[in-house]
């Protein structure tokens, strides 16, 4: 049992990491050491890492660890902030203060997924729901138990996520001739039974990811990369039904809130050595896809995005700084569609891929390409820099 548990977090690493279609980092990178960028088609609208770095706050910086393959689930809950590490062994998921301090272990053992509820810890772990308290030192109570690995078949369980009522999950099987297909689950936590919702109606040749599972009330959607034709979304109904396809927004999924509202990038060229892309935002109801954020610097490439809790959006990108070097940058743009540059990164080459959102700003995983990493705090306030 843990070894096919432990096989299935190592297997979920495909899920963690950075989702832009594979080698535009690579090629952005490589286009800057052969000419000059810039990130506007201005030379002075170039990001000026001095006038942003500043916002920029290091909270935590493990001495000489390297990221674990399977980047990490952070929850922001009062002044902590709870972070999930695969590696190195034994997992643990450790509280680390927000104002900045040591780690503390509230919880060791294998985690598929976490989440905070109230003043418990909700962990998804070798087929069950565990409960634990949030500020570590007491027992694990089963709350919930799966039979997702009962049986023994090459299988792909992800996507976890929870609601009042309900574990839900996706599973990619291999079926007959090499594909795959992927099945979405739900358990209800009255223990009443694991239930197959439906298979995704994807070619089976696809060899997709599902990304993300998001509950909302009578349907779950659902969000696949790597697929034949792009990104994909389905609205998956709880009662028995039809899965239905939304309207696609672009080739990538940047982030989906909990009201079921999209954000999609879309890779429309290059143009000066980068990349051009363009957002649209579409709905859970099933409306045609709308063009969102329309002043976004065109070589800003958009790789995350993490709902704000009041109708806008962090959106994490890449940009091209006045030292012709790439920096990571979070934006917000807020519920009127207004844009503000909050930060950036000032070393270079790095992603911001896991972060949680609180009611003062955003705190992220800073994950380098020599694969070291640190825990950053951006805060919603006033513009940094142009």
């Amino acid at each position: 049992m843990r070894v096919r548990v432990r096989h299935a977090i190592l297997s979920a690493m495909v899920a963690k990491t950075d989702r832009r279609p594979a080698g535009r980092r690579a090629a952005v990178l490589g286009a800057l050491l052969l000419a000059a960028c810039g990130s506007t088609p201005a030379p002075e609208h170039l990001l000026d890492p001095n006038l942003c770095a500043g916002a920029w706050s290091s909270i935590y910086s493990p001495e000489q660890t390297p990221v674990s393959p399977i980047l990490p689930t952070i929850r922001w809950s009062g002044d902590q902030l709870f972070v999930s590490k695969a590696w190195p062994y034994p997992p643990t998921i450790q509280a680390i203060p927000v104002a900045g301090g040591d780690p503390v272990n509230v919880y060791q053992g294998d985690a598929l997924e976490f989440w905070i509820e109230g003043d418990r810890l909700l962990v998804a772990s070798g087929g069950k729901l565990l409960s634990t308290p949030a500020g570590g030192g007491g027992p694990a109570e089963v709350v919930l138990t799966t039979h997702v690995f009962d049986v023994f078949k090459d299988q792909l369980p992800v996507g976890w996520s929870v609601d009042g009522n309900a574990l839900y999950w996706a599973v990619m099987d291999f079926v007959s001739g090499g594909n795959t297909q992927w099945t979405i689950w739900r358990a209800p936590r009255d223990g009443s039974g694991d239930v197959n919702l439906g298979v995704l109606p994807l070619p089976p040749q696809s060899q997709g990811q599902v990304d993300r599972v998001v509950p909302l009330g009578d349907r779950v959607l659902v969000s696949t990369s790597g697929t034949t034709g792009g990104a994909r979304v389905f609205a998956v109904p709880i009662a028995p039904g039809p899965i239905s396809e939304l309207p696609q927004g672009g080739t990538s999924v940047l982030g989906i809130s909990d009201d079921g509202t999209i954000l999609w990038s879309t890779a429309t060229g290059v143009e000066k050595n980068r990349f051009v892309t363009t957002i649209a935002q579409s709905r859970a109801d099933g409306s045609q896809p709308a063009p969102y954020w329309p002043g976004k610097p065109p070589g800003a490439d958009s790789s995350a995005s993490w709902p704000d809790g009041a109708g806008g959006w962090y959106v994490a990108t890449d940009e091209v700084g006045t030292d012709q070097a790439l920096h990571a940058t979070v934006w917000l743009i807020d519920g009127a569609g207004a844009a503000t540059r909050l930060a950036c990164d000032p070393q270079v080459q790095s992603i911001l891929s896991s972060a949680a959102v609180g009611a003062d700003g955003l705190v992220g995983m800073d994950f380098y390409t020599n694969r070291y990493w640190r825990l950053v705090e951006i805060s919603r306030g006033p513009s940094a820099g142009p």
